[in-house]
């Protein structure tokens, strides 16, 4: 007789690889000798904190090791990432392309993001040798060697995948951030009646709404990509295509953030107006956010597109279902075994 997988032994096995994945890179991280590990494992946290918050209908987590410790662990790396993004960018797109007194103050700045980036990696250290740190690993261990789940972890994936996608969703496809940039009349929602001065004073303007944007972009795209290879939903080409989507929007989105990171950063070390100090720099900038709002507007446009939307709806209302299979001891005896396990037991 088949076995049928149930969707709280699913989450048991993604969260345990996650979570290997994500605290190998530990070691790594504290030797400071591959800027890579850091992003990976700031990589590694957001997906796990993205997979509490997605299969929470599913099972009972430890406070320790949930949401809030994940998120202020992924900020400690972040701002070293962060830091390393900005060096790198700085060293090899802009400084060659400057001259004398602007390549002189460029080298201080670049001076002053080092002592920054010293004193991030000083609280990474201390992050990783405090107790809310090891608390969080601890807790994580705990509930993968004893997991309590909740009754809806006895369904199938196929059963509530829709469900577990469609929230978020929803919010992804009414924020405020597609809206950015389009001007007053005009039926197909380009910003083409601004001129450039215009647009990055805009840009300026609404640039928390659309990295807020970028987030929740991304957000969609990680528990999206837990169902890649789901059982039971393997080779399902609708999901892959819709990542490929969503990983363009969020790759612009993520270029105009860093750029608006980057101004704000010259700015606060140089104490002046980046016109005053690196005025070559800063059109350089200039016609960088210009060129990336080009790029994003089709893709705003789709995104916006009525028929699109309902397309993707119905990819995510439509899931890859397994045959049916009849009653069956084996699945009663499944479902008893998860329902058990809300009152504690594993």
């Amino acid at each position: 007789m088949q076995t049928i997988s149930t969707f709280g032994k699913d989450v048991h096995l993604l969260l345990s690889q996650h979570f290997k994945k994500t605290i190998k890179h530990e070691s790594a991280v504290l030797e400071d000798k591959d800027p890579e590990a850091i992003h990976d494992m700031r990589v590694g946290m957001r997906r796990l904190r993205t997979a509490l918050q997605v299969f929470e209908p599913a099972i009972v987590f430890p406070e320790a090791g949930g949401v809030e410790p994940m998120r202020r662990m992924a900020r400690v790396l972040g701002a070293v990432r962060d830091a390393d993004v900005l060096k790198t960018d700085l060293e090899t797109h802009y400084y060659p392309q400057l001259q004398g007194k602007e390549q002189k103050r460029l080298r201080e700045v670049l001076r002053y993001l080092q002592q920054q980036r010293q004193e991030g990696f000083g609280r990474l250290q201390a992050a990783f040798k405090g107790s809310e740190y090891r608390k969080l690993k601890r807790a994580v261990q705990n509930w993968l060697e004893n997991p309590v789940y909740k009754p809806l972890a006895a369904l199938s994936a196929q059963a509530i995948v829709p469900d577990l996608l469609l929230p978020l969703t929803s919010e992804v496809l009414l924020h405020p951030g597609w809206l950015i940039g389009m001007v007053s009349g005009n039926e197909n929602g380009k910003a083409d009646g601004l001129d450039e001065e215009h647009l990055v004073s805009h840009l300026q303007e609404q640039e928390e709404v659309l990295h807020d944007l970028r987030k929740r972009m991304k957000g969609m795209r990680y528990q999206m990509e837990f169902f890649v290879d789901w059982p039971g939903l393997e080779g399902d080409d609708r999901i892959k295509g819709l990542l490929s989507q969503f990983k363009q929007v969020q790759e612009v989105l993520g270029q105009l953030q860093d750029l608006a990171v980057l101004k704000h950063f010259l700015q606060e070390a140089l104490q002046a107006p980046l016109a005053d100090k690196l005025p070559t720099l800063g059109d350089q900038l200039r016609q960088r956010q210009i060129q990336l709002w080009q790029a994003w507007q089709p893709l705003q446009q789709q995104f916006l597109d009525a028929n699109y939307r309902a397309e993707l709806r119905s990819h995510l209302l439509l899931p890859t279902a397994l045959p049916s299979e009849p009653a069956s001891e084996t699945v009663d005896d499944q479902a008893d075994v998860l329902l058990e396990s809300t009152s504690g037991s594993s």
